[in-house]
């Protein structure tokens, strides 16, 4: 057998207003925080040479173009096109889409690929 313990809280209603008010604050801060940590890393990241298109890999090149061509294209008829597996495919569309060069619209099935103007 187990015993529950009920009480009353002895905090006040003001103890309660102030501690929301200060919970409010923190909350604040954090998100300015972190909105300073967002515009830091958008700054680091655009200035990064990684995002040139100078410093393509052959297949990231070839990527680009044939989706350039028609961009409905899937991982697997962009493999079958190159002639390499989809997964390499899969892996270097990641990377184009993390230096912000493509861009996925829609869902997998019925969406398109935009090639930003990225250099």
């Amino acid at each position: 057998m187990f015993r529950v313990d009920l009480f009353r809280s002895t905090f006040s209603i003001e103890d309660q207003k102030s501690n929301e008010e200060a919970s409010e604050k923190n909350q604040e801060s954090i998100g300015e925080e972190s909105e300073k940590h967002r515009r830091r890393i958008k700054k680091t990241s655009e200035d990064h040479p990684n995002n040139s298109r100078d410093n393509l890999n052959s297949t990231q090149k070839q990527i680009l173009e044939l989706l350039s061509q028609d961009t409905r294209l899937s991982a697997k008829k962009i493999a079958d096109a190159i002639g390499i597996s989809s997964r390499n495919i899969e892996s270097n569309i990641k990377k184009l889409k993390r230096r912000g060069i493509l861009i996925r619209h829609g869902s997998p099935k019925n969406g398109y690929w935009e090639i930003t103007d990225r250099t």
